[in-house]
């Protein structure tokens, strides 16, 4: 079956006894990982207990067959439902499930984590197909997503947040759904343990976990990118890489700047000052950047910024696939944005003139 969105968190966190195989596929490995573990600890709340879990890849149950149907068949020594774990999953494995699906009596849960899988996929299918399997697509999260995970992590913690401090966690921690989770959880440690006192996390506790070091230096890669200076560019991008920052999270910050003066240049478009709309900008920006992001707005507008979030939006797709290295791509995507924008400053002046 193929469940609808406000499905997923139901059948993952409490299969139905009748469910005996999940597909998770798309191109958020993070998510992919997050909700496999949730329907394992759904089963089994103790994860690592030998008798009641099973890890496999397809190649080693390809290499030996029978392997999947016996494990699907034995019992768990002191009793409770089994569930069986594959990483990675594709298509060949179709093969191995469909007897599950169709003739098998057995309870066990399988599990499957895939990458992306396009609708012919034969796994894929097959899952969409069965009333006892369950087809769950994960994508990255958008702004929304976020937003909720965000709400949700706090209120299992019973912190309260407020709402400059929310808005800048749902800009920044990014689209995998894996490394917001791990954000959040230092910001969660970082706060300490529930003491029955009501607490509240604040832009300056969010600011403090989220805006590490490295994270600083990747504010700066996106400044000196917006603003053509290449100079600093290359500077700035190679602080970032000694501080430990990777291809990924370097294209989520820059794409999240991107996306803050494009709300700006949207505003304007429609009428709104440059400065009202500074001013009115959520989370506040800062005094000390007002003049810069000015700056920034006056060289991007609103249809130059599409064609750049367009180029890093596929700068990470190319990073996620391992189409190539990632660090070249996103140094590509990045300078091929800073050069534009030069030319674009550069038009602007000459028009002044």
């Amino acid at each position: 079956m193929k469940p609808r969105a406000n499905e997923i968190n139901k059948i993952i966190n409490a299969p139905p006894e009748n469910l005996r195989f999940i597909l998770l596929y798309g191109p958020d490995s993070g998510l992919i990982t997050a909700r496999a573990q949730q329907a394992v600890v759904a089963i089994c709340p103790d994860s690592t207990d030998p008798f009641r879990i099973s890890r496999w890849s397809e190649d080693q149950l390809l290499g030996d067959p029978p392997k999947l149907a016996d494990d699907i068949n034995a019992l768990a020594m002191m009793g409770g439902r089994r569930v069986i774990r594959i990483q990675p999953a594709g298509d060949k494995l179709a093969t191995l499930i469909e007897p599950l699906l169709t003739s098998s009596k057995s309870d066990t849960l399988v599990v499957a984590l895939s990458g992306e899988l396009p609708p012919r996929s034969k796994l894929r299918k097959l899952a969409e197909a069965s009333p006892h399997a369950a087809s769950v697509p994960c994508y990255e999260d958008n702004a929304s997503a976020r937003r909720s995970l965000v709400q949700t992590q706090c209120k299992q913690a019973q912190l309260n947040i407020d709402s400059d401090a929310l808005d800048y966690l749902v800009e920044n921690l990014g689209s995998d759904h894996g490394v917001s989770r791990q954000e959040l959880e230092k910001l969660l440690l970082y706060m300490g343990p529930a003491t029955g006192e009501p607490r509240t996390i604040t832009l300056e506790h969010a600011h403090a976990v989220i805006g590490d070091t490295a994270a600083w230096r990747i504010d700066d890669i996106a400044d000196a990118m917006l603003l053509g200076s290449m100079e600093r560019l290359e500077r700035n991008f190679q602080s970032a890489l000694q501080a430990g920052a990777v291809a990924i999270r370097i294209l989520n910050a820059v794409g999240a700047s991107t996306r803050r003066i494009h709300a700006l240049a949207s505003q304007v478009e429609q009428g709104e000052t440059p400065s009202s709309a500074i001013a009115k900008m959520r989370p506040p920006i800062p005094f000390f950047r007002k003049d810069m992001v000015a700056e920034q707005l006056r060289r991007w507008p609103r249809r130059r910024l599409d064609r750049a979030l367009r180029l890093l939006s596929e700068a990470e797709l190319e990073c996620k696939s391992g189409a190539g290295a990632d660090i070249s791509l996103c140094r590509q995507a990045i300078w091929r944005i800073a050069a534009a924008g030069n030319q674009s400053s550069r038009r602007v002046s000459s028009s002044g003139r």
